[in-house]
């Protein structure tokens, strides 16, 4: 199999995309916002909106790749942990979120259930 297409390359670049949409939806739409609401060019704060949304997708079809590779019962939670994971860590560093020591210990957890799941496939 070629090594660029592996389900765990697949994993990785899916997670990515989706997270960074998401982010990069969830930082522009404030400044959409206000640029709509006065009058002001929305082509900066829209274009980045536009490429989250594209990212989005694209993770999307990444993901009926990864289903059709692998159990549901064993993709699926991992693909919720990893997205998870790196949504808080995008969300403290691009958006400047504030993660409490309960939200990194249950980060924690969830990055050992990944672990367990991924070594019991």
């Amino acid at each position: 199999m070629n090594k660029l297409a592996s389900t765990p390359v697949l994993f990785a670049i899916y997670a990515l995309c989706s997270v960074s949409g998401m982010v990069l939806i969830k930082y522009a739409a404030p400044q959409l916002k206000a640029a709509i609401a006065a009058g002001h060019s929305y082509l900066q704060p829209g274009a980045l909106a536009c490429t989250g949304a594209g990212l989005y997708v694209f993770s999307f079809l990444l993901w009926m790749v990864i289903l059709t590779r692998e159990p549901l019962t064993v993709v699926y939670p991992i693909a919720v942990g990893v997205t998870m994971l790196f949504s808080t860590v995008l969300a403290v560093v691009v958006l400047r979120e504030h993660v409490s020591w309960t939200m990194g210990l249950g980060a924690l957890l969830v990055l050992a259930g990944i672990t367990l799941l991924a070594r019991a496939a």
